[in-house]
């Protein structure tokens, strides 16, 4: 399929997949602080429950629904593809053509499991109950990573960044679901 597009195919036959993967995922995260930003503001100004009410309304139709289905893709698989870089340079994983077909195949299985309760539209989850379950997982993660990244001389922030990683590693897909 990348053969067919003529500037993939030119980096992916000169710097190979891995190049291409690692700008996919750069271009994922912007768009997913755009969304959250956008996301942000949304919330913010849902002042009354009168328009939250509305709102809610609005983004149960199925255009809504197609669209943060969609929004899921780039999510899920920033996600896993963060994960992958994890295990790369903080556990020395560095099986690279099985590790993307992994992230590629998760992220395939996800998303379709995704549209299949998206498509149901009937359960939920009370806060609590995401919390409760999520959020252990989720500090678990954070603080075993943070054992192999305390020795290493790299700077705070690129530790920081490996830490929220982890952190929405867990906490992202638990929440589209």
């Amino acid at each position: 399929m990348i053969s067919r597009l003529p500037v993939l195919s030119f980096y992916a036959n000169t710097r190979g997949g891995p190049y291409i993967i690692s700008w996919i995922h750069r271009l994922g995260g912007l768009l997913l602080t755009g969304f959250i930003l956008a996301h942000i503001y949304t919330l913010l100004s849902l002042s009354s429950p009168a328009s939250y009410a509305e709102a809610v309304k609005a983004y149960n139709s199925f255009p809504s629904t197609l669209l943060e289905w969609a929004l899921a893709i780039p999510l899920i698989f920033h996600a896993l593809n963060g994960g992958r870089i994890i295990l790369y340079e903080c556990y020395g994983l560095r099986n690279d053509r099985s590790m993307i077909k992994w992230v590629l195949s998760a992220s395939l299985i996800y998303v379709t499991i995704l549209a299949f309760f998206m498509l149901l539209g009937n359960q939920s989850v009370s806060t609590m109950f995401y919390w409760i379950v999520v959020l252990p997982f989720a500090v678990v993660a954070v603080y075993s990573l943070n054992g192999r990244l305390g020795p290493l001389p790299h700077a705070f922030t690129w530790k920081l960044q490996r830490m929220t990683g982890a952190f929405l590693l867990v906490m992202a897909p638990a929440h589209m679901l």
